[in-house]
C-alpha cells in the first residue's frame, strides 16, 4: 500500500524535474541568442513548451531560472570536495586540482554559454562565495591555523585557479591543464609553508 501511496509522488517529482530541465535549457538557448534582459517570461515558456502558468509554478521569473542554473553548475564543480575541512584535500594537491578541473570540463559548455551571454561576473562570484564558506567552516574546525595568513593565501589561491581554468575553459591557452595542474601543485606545495600556527596573540575565527 505504501508503494502505491509514494508512486504519485514520485511520478510528480520526475515531471517537475523534466519540467524545470525544459525551462533551464531554454533559457541557455535563448541567451545565446539575444541579451538576458530582453527575455521575456512569455519567450521562455513558449521555447520550454509549456505554459506561463506551470512556469510560475516554479519560478518568480526569469533571473530565478538563472539562478538555478549558476546554483547548479557551482554545487557540480565542488560535489567532490571536502567542504568541512578543505585543507584535506589540499594535502595532495594535484588530484584536489584534477577533481576540481573535472568539475569545471563537465559543467564547462554550460558555463561557456554563460560567460559568452556577459554573465561571467555572476558565475564567479558565486564560485567564490562557496569557497569562502567552505574557508569558513575549515577556520572554525581549526582554531591554531592563523586565519589572515590562511585567507591571504587561500584567496590568491582561489582566484587565480579560477582565472586559469576559465582561461582554459574559453580556449585562450594551448597549454594542456594537466600542466597547469602540476604548476599550480608546486606552488601550493611551496604556500603551504606559510601556513604557521597561530600564536597566543593572534585573531581567531
Amino acid at each position: 500500500m505504501k508503494k502505491m501511496e509514494n508512486q504519485p509522488n514520485q511520478t510528480m517529482d520526475r515531471r517537475c524535474r523534466r519540467t524545470k530541465q525544459a525551462i533551464s535549457n531554454a533559457m541557455l538557448e535563448l541567451i545565446q541568442e539575444k541579451p538576458l534582459s530582453s527575455i521575456t517570461v512569455s519567450e521562455l515558456a513558449d521555447r520550454a513548451d509549456i505554459n506561463r502558468k506551470t512556469f510560475y509554478k516554479h519560478y518568480h521569473d526569469t533571473m530565478s531560472v538563472l539562478d538555478e542554473i549558476e546554483d547548479g553548475i557551482v554545487e557540480k564543480i565542488f560535489s567532490n570536495l571536502n567542504r568541512e575541512n578543505v585543507l584535506l584535500d589540499i594535502e595532495d594537491p594535484y588530484p584536489f586540482l584534477c577533481r576540481i578541473g573535472e568539475g569545471m570540463r563537465v559543467e564547462g559548455p554550460h558555463m561557456k554559454t554563460l560567460i559568452d551571454a556577459g554573465q561571467e561576473t555572476r558565475i564567479t562570484q558565486k564560485l567564490d562565495q562557496t569557497v569562502s564558506r567552505m574557508l569558513d567552516s575549515f577556520l572554525q574546525h581549526n582554531t591554531m591555523i592563523d586565519p589572515t595568513t590562511f585567507r591571504f593565501f587561500a584567496t590568491f589561491l582561489v582566484a587565480g585557479i579560477r582565472s586559469i581554468y576559465i582561461e582554459i575553459l574559453m580556449g585562450k591557452t594551448n597549454i594542456p591543464v594537466e600542466r597547469y595542474n602540476e604548476m599550480i601543485a608546486e606552488l601550493i606545495g611551496h604556500a603551504k609553508k606559510m601556513l604557521r600556527p597561530a600564536s597566543h596573540t593572534a585573531v581567531r575565527f
